[in-house]
């Protein structure tokens, strides 16, 4: 369960929006219901109007801790309300994205995942059936351990488990779920697989941007809130699990817009170098 601000539909004209700029109006939540056992919590302002963020907390109760806000919105402190920030969905469909592409491409390409933590070994099994070779970088070795023998026994997959900043210059696909900058060395020619607006500052980097949320979900989402935020929102604070499945809404290369059978082919021509 999650609470949320949303903006309203249209503006307020005249006088109205001039009252509502100098003293805010009625926080009003509403419940949206997800399914029978899962809801959230939303309530709508004006768009360019003051907010009554003490009414807010008040209102939202223990739920204003983690709030779902317009990105644009600056918190004033003291209020006791704080922004809820993504953790756990982000990466898998940075995961899901790269599987996607992966399976397209087809040549069982090279590929290194980093996953420094160990927090997504359950989502390795895709994309080792579309390589030939699966390295893993990681601290966290033990959680592979298993999983690896896993892999080998059911798929006849070599995972490679090696701590980060080992291994020599490698060509293919690294997949950085987490963003950043790449902790190992990599060949001309590697593609990285990231989230939007955090992979590597050089080389050639494929972005996994939004989500592909669907109409069902997609008719719940407050207006001023992103896709992403939404979904994040959802699979993290009501347990809709499915959504931790989805690849990314689109992609871009170096920044630029690219279509999933062009990304298919630029990862399909790394395998070859």
């Amino acid at each position: 369960m999650f609470a949320a601000l949303a903006y309203k539909e249209g503006e307020a004209a005249g006088l109205r929006r001039m009252w509502k700029r100098l003293f805010g109006e009625p926080i009003n939540p509403q419940k949206v219901s997800i399914d029978r056992r899962e809801c959230f919590f939303t309530a709508s302002v004006t768009r360019g109007t003051r907010i009554r963020w003490d009414d807010l907390f008040i209102r939202m109760g223990r739920l204003s801790r983690e709030m779902v806000l317009p990105e644009e919105l600056h918190i004033p402190d003291g209020c006791g309300i704080t922004r809820f920030v993504p953790a756990a969905l982000g990466p898998r469909v940075v995961m899901n994205t790269a599987a996607d592409l992966l399976a397209q491409a087809g040549g069982r390409i090279p590929v290194t995942v980093v996953d420094l933590r160990g927090r997504l070994c359950g989502m390795m099994i895709p994309i080792v059936r579309s390589c030939a070779e699966v390295r893993v970088v990681t601290a966290n070795t033990a959680v592979y351990r298993n999983a690896c023998e896993r892999m080998m026994e059911e798929y006849g997959a070599s995972v490679i488990v090696c701590p980060p900043g080992s291994g020599s210059g490698r060509g293919g696909v690294v997949v950085l779920p987490f963003g950043g900058e790449c902790p190992v060395d990599t060949a001309p020619g590697t593609i990285c697989i990231a989230p939007e607006g955090d992979g590597p500052a050089d080389g050639a980097v494929l972005s996994a941007c939004g989500i592909r949320l669907g109409e069902m979900y997609g008719a719940l989402r407050p207006n001023g809130i992103s896709e992403l935020l939404f979904a994040a929102a959802l699979y993290e604070k009501c347990a809709v699990r499915g959504i931790g499945s989805l690849p990314a809404e689109r992609l871009t290369y170096m920044g630029q817009g690219i279509s999933q059978p062009d990304a298919a082919d630029l990862i399909r021509r790394s395998g070859d170098k």
